[in-house]
């Protein structure tokens, strides 16, 4: 039994892991919304490094990533805890909670950049793409696992 919930341990930390990865690559490389301005080809894409969009709402974009790289590392940092390869004082229930908050974190900065972009496309006809959705998606999944992981670690400390 105790092989089976280390096994949940590592299968809900490495699927954190990738799910930060790509989480993070996606709001690097693609859209996170449109504009249409009403006639022919002018619409323009919100995205990191656009010219034509103003530096403030890219900073929001580089934080949402920031925080997936965040929970890279802490996960990548939970699994070593795990196989035992470092070990570090903090309670096993704390590192899920730690976990939960960088989710929720990532969650709340992805519909605070929705409300900025709602904000400065308010003249036109507009709406989210591809970052938006995996951050979204991204930080809802990992939270999921965040919690099957803190499951699992309360299951243990019961037996």
């Amino acid at each position: 039994m105790e092989t089976q919930n280390k096994m949940v341990n590592y299968v809900s930390l490495i699927t954190v892991a990738i799910f930060s990865l790509v989480a993070m690559i996606l709001v690097l490389v693609t859209d996170f919304g449109w504009q249409w301005y009403g006639t022919g080809n002018s619409t323009y894409y919100f995205w990191l490094g656009n010219s034509n969009v103003a530096a403030w709402p890219q900073i929001f974009l580089v934080v949402i990533a920031l925080v997936f790289l965040i929970s890279l590392g802490y996960s990548i940092l939970l699994l070593l805890i795990n196989l035992g390869k470092i070990s570090l004082n903090i309670p096993t229930k704390l590192q899920a909670i730690i976990g939960l908050v960088l989710a929720f974190v990532a969650f709340i900065t992805t519909l605070f950049t929705l409300g900025m972009w709602a904000i400065a496309s308010s003249e036109y006809y507009w709406g989210v793409d591809t970052t938006f959705y995996s951050s979204l998606i991204g930080s809802i999944i990992i939270g999921i696992f965040y919690v099957v992981y803190l499951v699992n670690i309360s299951k243990e400390s019961t037996n």
